[in-house]
């Protein structure tokens, strides 16, 4: 599966007061950029991927940093999961796949994830994946030590 995940924050140490261009109100650094280094980053990942690092993509990664503080990160990922669904459960139901994001280093009293309102998840209506197809998504907030999202 192919997803892009796009992270907002807010870093006081940005904010600026002295506009430097109106019209454009943030810079951005590539994943490319040697500076990209030197940021902090959030460090979600997907619980249920299985590894394999033979889905190397080109880069696409970018931060966006603007004048009031908040840092907004776009980043592309190409991801296997697994999902404990029953192929043979009979009478044949719909199975649920939660695919749940976590932090690696925080828990949630130090950095809580939640999802935008309105469309947090957006797909292609002819995705699918192994007789499977999405019909529906939602969202939910996971409670526990780990700061997590459950999608």
């Amino acid at each position: 599966m192919t997803y892009f995940m796009k992270l907002r924050w807010q870093d006081d140490r940005f904010i600026r007061t002295d506009s430097i261009d109106p019209e454009n109100n943030y810079i951005t650094l590539y994943g490319t950029d040697s500076d990209w280094t030197k940021l902090w980053l959030p460090d979600i990942f997907m619980v249920n991927e299985i590894p394999a690092g033979i889905f190397d993509v080109v880069p696409t990664d970018f931060i966006r940093i603007y004048e009031n503080g908040t840092l907004t990160i776009s980043r592309r990922h190409v991801a296997l999961f697994y999902c404990s669904i029953r192929l043979f459960k009979v009478p044949m139901t719909d199975e649920i796949c939660p695919i749940q994001f976590q932090s690696n280093s925080y828990t949630v009293d130090e950095m809580e994830l939640f999802w935008f309102e309105g469309i947090s998840i957006v797909y292609s209506d002819d995705f699918f994946s192994m007789n499977s197809k999405v019909t529906r998504t939602e969202t939910s907030k996971c409670s526990g030590g780990a700061s997590m999202a459950k999608g």
